[in-house]
């Protein structure tokens, strides 16, 4: 969480989980820690997940849903970083820019269910 800052827009980047040590009290506590470091934000922030494969995608999720339970973020998962950084209000930035270059454009594209698209 260093270098975690309110008011920042928030990538939580899941390509290659393989897997995790985590249980959902774990996960809980994340949540909690990301919403106490935004307590100064009025408006709900923003998150966006970026899975690039079925398991990170599974994982992602379970983030995702443990996340929604509270009123403060706004987080929504996604299979392509280009639709997550759209989400965070990033497209056409020069960051947006060099994370899509540094990106493995042969990673699959997957839907908002977890199931890849062609």
């Amino acid at each position: 969480m260093s270098g975690f800052y309110p008011g920042i827009a928030t990538l939580l980047d899941f390509r290659g989980m393989t897997g995790t040590g985590m249980g959902l009290a774990d996960i809980m506590a994340l949540r909690d820690r990301l919403t106490e470091r935004h307590s100064t934000q009025g408006n709900p922030f923003r998150i966006a997940l970026y899975a690039d494969d079925e398991t990170a995608f599974g994982i992602a999720r379970i983030f995702e849903t443990v996340c929604s339970q509270s009123d403060r973020m706004d987080v929504c998962l996604f299979g392509s970083l280009s639709e997550a950084l759209g989400f965070l209000g990033l497209e056409g930035t020069s960051l947006a820019s060099d994370l899509l270059q540094e990106s493995d454009t042969g990673n699959a594209v997957l839907d908002r269910d977890g199931r890849s698209v062609p």
